[in-house]
């Protein structure tokens, strides 16, 4: 695709989800608005009042005031249109909500769409549970929705931050703060669905614990799902830091822009997927940007990784089965390890790329290979299969240019 319809075609795209839900305001400023819905007052007084308040449709606000707050229940947004959840203060450190509700979210959006949440930090201590939950599709007989969403300026801590299931739509999840603290756990987990913005938040994983990703595309694994690949997809100067085994892993995309994020693994380049010191311990490589095709019909496409920076990975970005892109301008030096890993079986590289076939549609140019830990002769770039190596790098017009060190051969084969 041409590089500035590229450019047209993101910008698009982050401004009509920059735009996001129509967010309430509250009357001139004051808690007055009969709108609003202070927590607690005497008219929310506990749980149950507070589900009452926001099944009344006249009610757009939910104003959390300064402290803790304890759920035993999930906040549900059902069958409504613009309601706004926030915090008194603007500052999310001076509101909490805490819920410890297994295998369902802090707050729950069901059949609703124009939801937003603002100002909060919001904790689900359960295993498996939450922050935020679209409910979008629980089953193949449920046929439910849920889009438009916006969480900005939170802090989310719980095994997942955002989960958005099946066919979710429109969702950004901007300037947050964002903790892990399962094993296995996400910041951002996404289904199948179109239009996702994740902008200007900050990843880490608690301390021991071993997270899968800080953003988690599926794709079309879920029998609920439609069986078609995630569409627009923004991942924009977001901040990566901890013990992931993948900083960005997306399945099933198209249209996807990962631009100018800042990826900070810890010193080890291995993942250890167990971390009990056993013989069970699984040593496989960190890796930062991964983009593949798992099970949709056709291959990720129309991709864009450009102005990443990713530190300490055993592979900094691989792509796997892809059809076409652009890996460009990318910061991918400190990829690679002296050690073998059981994923990949070798010590890393800067890229990878799994060619579908006998042809290269991505553009790999202007990206810095240079200081790679794995050890000489290793390359720079790794391509499957082999016999196809330099089809990503010879003959394009305008020549490619990436940085290596001098003895590293750029690519497998490479002159």
């Amino acid at each position: 695709m041409n590089p500035v319809r590229l450019l047209v075609t993101a910008a698009l795209a982050a401004a009509a989800l920059l735009a996001g839900p129509v967010r309430p305001t509250l009357a001139d400023g004051r808690r007055d608005d009969p709108g609003v819905i202070v927590y607690p007052s005497a008219a929310a007084a506990n749980e149950a009042a507070l589900a009452a308040a926001l099944a009344n449709p006249d009610n757009h606000t939910v104003l959390f005031t300064r402290g803790t707050h304890i759920f035993s229940s999930p906040i549900f947004a059902f069958r409504r249109t613009g309601v706004r959840f926030c915090g008194e203060t603007g500052n999310p450190s001076d509101v909490t909500i805490q819920s410890s509700v297994n295998a369902f979210g802090a707050f729950v959006v069901d059949e609703a769409t124009r939801i937003s949440f603002e100002d909060l930090s919001i904790e689900n201590l359960s295993a498996f549970g939450a922050c935020v939950e679209l409910r979008s599709n629980v089953s193949a007989a449920a046929d439910s929705f849920a889009g438009d969403v916006s969480v900005r300026n939170c802090r989310l801590s719980g095994a997942v931050g955002v989960f958005c299931r099946e066919r979710a739509f429109d969702v950004e999840v901007v300037g947050c703060r964002i903790e892990v603290t399962r094993a296995s756990g996400s910041g951002v987990r996404w289904e199948d669905g179109e239009g996702l913005y994740v902008a200007r938040n900050r990843f880490t994983a608690a301390d021991s614990v071993a997270a899968t990703a800080a953003v988690l595309v599926r794709g079309a694994l879920s029998p609920d799902s439609d069986g078609d690949r995630a569409r627009r997809i923004l991942l924009v100067s977001n901040r990566v830091e901890g013990n992931f085994e993948v900083a960005f892993n997306l399945s099933d995309v198209v249209d996807v822009r990962v631009q100018r994020n800042r990826i900070e693994f810890d010193d080890a380049a291995q993942f250890i997927a167990n971390g009990a010191g056993t013989a069970d311990d699984e040593r496989r490589g960190r890796r930062g940007i991964v983009i593949q095709r798992a099970s949709a019909s056709k291959a990720p496409d129309d991709l864009r990784v450009f102005r990443n920076r990713v530190r300490s990975a055993h592979t900094g970005v691989w792509l796997f089965n892809v059809d076409g892109g652009s890996v460009e301008a990318n910061d991918l030096r400190t990829s690679g390890d002296a050690a073998d890993d059981t994923f990949f079986g070798d010590g890393g590289c800067a890229l990878r790329v799994s060619l579908l076939g006998d042809q290269c549609r991505v553009r790999v140019d202007g990206n810095d290979f240079r200081r790679l830990r794995s050890v000489a002769p290793r390359p720079a770039v790794s391509v499957t299969p082999a016999g196809f190596e330099g089809l990503c790098f010879e003959n394009r017009t305008p020549p490619v240019s990436n940085r290596v060190d001098d003895g590293r051969v750029l690519y497998q084969g490479a002159p």
